[in-house]
């Protein structure tokens, strides 16, 4: 007790005889790069909007932070080799030289809103800032967009005419390729918290300013994560802002 009064008596002390608040509108792009390709990597952006809170503690430091509304994207795909299931049914498995194997492949994409609260220590100087600090994230929602690909080679050289003229084994056999796309907003799966860090760099002229940074999420974004490696969020974060000063040099009257 005797080390926290004296502590608490600086801060409030300080706070007082050099507070400078400001507080402003921050909007911005999140540029998410989703999964790595041969020919270059896709990226996917997403929208970023909130507000700003700054408190300075002199002209070099000061703490950032604000409450903010964030979307994130996730990826993933999947692959499987299976014998095309009417076959399975008739007891057959193999003809000699002919693939009877169905390929499914699955492309999908989470997209996911957050609250999101960074705390950062911001370093300036002549307009430009470095900052850097914790990040913590609450889902609000998601949308689970996903495209379902089945390739049956064997259906494509298939003559079903040859076979029944009549046409009814075409109700029971299916399309050579198949597409299925489903949307869902099933939250189930994934983590309603997601904390990180965040590291940037601005620049303020007056009231507007801008900045780049980037956040990394420290934690898996699913909540059944098995055997698959750790797919956390991590992207460029690109935003404006307008800050309106509400205290500056306040002092108290001395006695």
């Amino acid at each position: 007790m005797k080390l926290i009064l004296p502590l608490l008596s600086i801060f409030i002390g300080s706070f007082c005889y050099s507070q400078k608040i400001q507080l402003g509108p921050e909007i911005g792009m999140n540029i998410v790069k989703l999964e790595e390709q041969q020919i270059g990597n896709n990226f996917k952006p997403a929208w970023h909007a909130g507000v700003n809170f700054e408190y300075s503690f002199n002209d070099w430091l000061s703490l950032k932070s604000g409450l903010f509304y964030t979307q994130k994207h996730q990826s993933y795909n999947s692959s499987d080799t299976a014998l095309f299931e009417l076959l399975g049914l008739l007891g057959m498995s193999e003809i000699e030289g002919i693939d009877l194997n169905t390929y499914t492949s699955v492309n999908g994409r989470h997209s996911q809103n957050f609250l999101q609260i960074p705390i950062l220590a911001s370093f300036k100087w002549n307009g430009l800032s470095a900052y850097g600090g914790p990040y913590v994230g609450f889902m609000m929602s998601s949308r689970t967009r996903e495209l379902e690909i089945k390739n049956t080679p064997f259906l494509s050289v298939l003559d079903i005419n040859s076979i029944d003229s009549s046409g009814i084994a075409s109700f029971f056999i299916p399309d050579p390729i198949e597409e299925t796309y489903t949307e869902s907003s099933n939250e189930s799966f994934l983590k309603q918290f997601d904390y990180g860090l965040k590291f940037g760099t601005g620049y303020q002229k007056d009231n507007f300013g801008f900045n780049i940074s980037y956040l990394y999420g420290l934690t898996h974004y699913r909540n059944l994560q098995g055997n698959s490696p750790k797919q956390n969020h991590k992207y460029f974060q690109f935003s404006i802002n307008y800050m309106f000063g509400i205290v500056k040099n306040v002092r108290h009257a001395s006695h």
